[in-house]
């Protein structure tokens, strides 16, 4: 993606704002958690889960700022290339067995399929998409609680949270790849390359 220098931190210093709500929001639903299980009761819950909704709609409104940065810079033919050729399973590989990441091929494939696909500014939507969609959920949740089956309902909410998360310490990772790194590029590309 070529964006100015500035352009760059921005996109950065946005991302990682995004990612310190995602995280805080993911402590808030489990907080939540523990207090329904608890016997405290969906009013108490309630805080700590309009808590989180906050929290992510604030990821992505965050995200949305990334995305209309990346959405200012156009991709070269080069990096067009690059992403092809990346050597996505390798790369994950790498990540689980240095416990960056969680074994999770699912997620792993959508976004290998996104990137290929549309590539930075591809993704970050659909992440942004993610977000506000799990967002919804505990909009639902705050609007229909306290009701019989909120314990139940919360946990869906949780699981959608726990899947948000793991999506994004994937993308977290694929983003740490130095953009052009060749060490990542299948052995053949490489090597014909070098050669």
């Amino acid at each position: 993606m070529k964006l100015s220098s500035e352009a760059r931190r921005e996109k950065r210093h946005l991302a990682q704002s995004a990612g310190l709500e995602l995280l805080a929001a993911t402590g808030d639903v489990f907080k939540a958690l523990e207090l329904i299980e608890h016997g405290d009761g969906p009013g108490t819950a309630a805080v700590y889960v309009a808590s989180a909704d906050k929290r992510l709609r604030q990821a992505g409104g965050l995200l949305g700022e990334v995305a209309a940065l990346l959405g200012s810079g156009t991709l070269a033919p080069e990096t067009v290339t690059w992403y092809r050729d990346l050597d996505y399973e390798r790369l994950y590989e790498s990540g689980v067995a240095s416990g960056r990441v969680p074994r999770n091929r699912e997620c792993w494939s959508e976004l290998v399929a996104l990137t290929t696909a549309g590539g930075p500014l591809a993704v970050c939507h659909d992440y942004r998409g993610r977000v506000l969609r799990t967002a919804a959920l505990m909009t639902e949740w705050l609007q229909a609680a306290p009701y019989p089956g909120a314990e139940a309902a919360l946990r869906h909410v949780q699981s959608a949270m726990v899947e948000l998360a793991v999506y994004a310490q994937l993308m977290g990772y694929f983003n740490d790849v130095e953009p052009l790194d060749e060490r990542w590029l299948r052995r053949t590309t490489a090597a014909v390359a070098a050669g």
